[in-house]
């Protein structure tokens, strides 16, 4: 009897929360909240799918993990993803180099909420010097010859 009445206690607890958030079992509130936030996902994912395309035709370069990222607005895991394969003698000199030219893309980015000119010209500069013998330094050594001088100065991204 005595374990009855704190479990009593509980449910009545529970009750009532779920009363005032509107979340009872089998209400309307739920499936009206369930349906707007499925509405609200769907355009999400549609931006995401569009920014994505756009990224695709504009960088071709981005590896699609990249384009994800930057589509998503959420560069940071992404980034240190490849920081870390740049970092590792586990995977292949290409692969490094590969790596270290998506981070430069990431943060010249347009679409980057989060894009950093500098950091994109230090990671190419990095690319053209640690991984000389690979395509994505010739690559790096183009972006490098393209990118605005007076943008490269002032820290803000060409248009």
């Amino acid at each position: 009897m005595m374990l009855l009445k704190p479990l009593l206690s509980l449910c009545g607890v529970t009750l009532l929360c779920s009363h005032m958030t509107g979340c009872a079992l089998g209400g309307a509130a739920p499936a009206a909240a369930a349906g707007v936030a499925a509405a609200e996902y769907g355009k999400y994912k549609q931006n995401v799918r569009k920014r994505m395309e756009y990224l695709g035709s504009y960088e071709p370069d981005l590896q699609p993990r990249s384009a994800e990222a930057i589509a998503r607005g959420d560069v940071k895991s992404v980034l240190d993803l490849y920081t870390s394969i740049v970092d590792s003698k586990d995977y292949s000199y290409s692969v490094r180099a590969e790596a270290a030219f998506q981070i430069a893309l990431i943060h010249i980015s347009v679409l980057n909420p989060e894009a950093d000119l500098a950091k994109g010209v230090h990671w190419l500069e990095r690319v053209k010097v640690s991984y000389p013998k690979t395509v994505v330094a010739t690559k790096a050594e183009a972006r490098l010859r393209n990118l605005d001088t007076d943008s490269i100065a002032t820290g803000a991204l060409p248009q």
